[in-house]
């Protein structure tokens, strides 16, 4: 994996792979449709950064800057954990009619037309990730209604359990 590669196995485990589908419309079936992947910190004191240094957006493999979707996703990140800001590799395949790279010459400030639209599937998707992520920090695993210390009891292992397959099938992506 090159996010291993580059970073470090400790930096890597510290990641929630993610996938989210959409489309560019809300009114036709024909709008171009989205996919959105990658990697993003668990939401946790220690596995986030101090700042947005490791931040790194694509579209169509092309790396980008497009601020109303890294304000996103920190706001989403910072909602579950205050004091730090995430680590994440933000993947986007979508069509090449529904942004447009020609806004100055080196390309990475780009305007995509559904802007708001991929914004909202990032709240609901981070949230969703977040929200049905299992953490460990200290020896204690929590979710969002339960407190457990880890290798506790019988039913420390279904909680962790059913955490760890609700982030896998949240998360269904590859190849960051």
């Amino acid at each position: 994996d090159t996010i291993t590669l580059l970073y470090g196995s400790q930096f890597s485990k510290s990641l929630l792979p993610f996938e989210f589908n959409g489309t560019t419309a809300t009114t036709t079936t024909t709008a171009p449709k989205f996919r959105v992947y990658g990697y993003i910190s668990k939401p946790v004191v220690g596995c986030g950064r101090s700042s947005g240094d490791r931040q790194f957006l694509f579209i169509n493999k092309r790396p980008v800057d497009v601020m109303k979707i890294t304000k996103t996703i920190n706001e989403c990140y910072r909602s579950y954990n205050r004091k730090q800001s995430p680590a994440a590799v933000v993947v986007i395949e979508i069509d090449t009619s529904a942004y447009d790279v020609n806004l100055v010459p080196d390309k990475r400030q780009v305007l995509l037309h559904a802007e708001a639209l991929l914004c909202d599937t990032l709240r609901d998707g981070f949230a969703d990730l977040f929200g049905n992520a299992v953490q460990s920090v200290g020896g204690v695993t929590r979710n969002n209604t339960t407190t457990t210390a880890a290798g506790g009891g019988a039913g420390d292992g279904a909680a962790a359990g059913a955490g760890d397959g609700g982030a896998a099938a949240g998360a269904g992506a590859g190849g960051g």
